[in-house]
């Protein structure tokens, strides 16, 4: 009985040790559970943290890029409508040199009509007239191409001049915007205080 009772007895201690070691192993893992849970906390708050401050840099990255290289953008849209307004001034030249070239060479064809001995002369002064009406078209067309250059000259500079104008209200844009933060923060400071 009493070795039966002693064995009962050491099978109570030793289920009792596993229930308290049960219940160390459970009060660990919380532990380092919990230790985790306040380490993730940490480290997304660093992590958001670290996210602000780069929005707020790249924001500032931009902002200095932006200024710095605002003029340098700005003066070659300018070129860039200078160049194209060379190109339109070409091309019309060149449109406008073929057109008379052509015009040289129907002028020609007429007068070899007109002084070859065998046409009629009807068909002479028909070729006359014709001849004279080619010349007045030519004419006029050539003061048309005068004034389109003429136009688009104006119309570049016109162009140039807007670019100018709105460069100029851009910068003092800005200006009077940081001013404003400027003075913004400057009075949140002094009701801060």
């Amino acid at each position: 009985y009493l070795q039966e009772r002693n064995m009962l007895y050491k099978e109570a201690v030793r289920e009792r040790e596993q229930q308290s070691m049960d219940r160390r192993i459970d009060v660990a893992v919380k532990d380092q559970c919990y230790a985790l849970l306040f380490k993730i906390d940490t480290l997304e708050r660093k992590l958001e943290a670290a996210q602000k401050e780069l929005l707020e840099m790249e924001k500032t990255v931009r902002e200095r890029l932006k200024v710095e290289f605002e003029d340098l953008v700005k003066d070659l849209g300018t070129q860039l409508t200078m160049v194209r307004s060379q190109f339109k001034e070409y091309r019309e030249s060149l449109q406008q040199d073929m057109k008379s070239n052509l015009h040289e060479i129907r002028k020609d064809a007429l007068m070899k009509m007109v002084k070859s001995g065998s046409a009629p002369i009807e068909l002479k002064r028909m070729t006359l007239k014709m001849a004279h009406t080619e010349d007045t078209i030519e004419d006029l067309t050539i003061e048309n191409s005068e004034l389109k250059r003429a136009l688009l000259k104006v119309r570049t500079m016109n162009s140039v001049k807007d670019l100018s104008i709105r460069m100029s209200y851009d910068k003092r844009l800005k200006g009077m915007q940081a001013e404003k933060q400027e003075t913004s923060r400057e009075l949140y400071e002094e009701k801060a205080e």
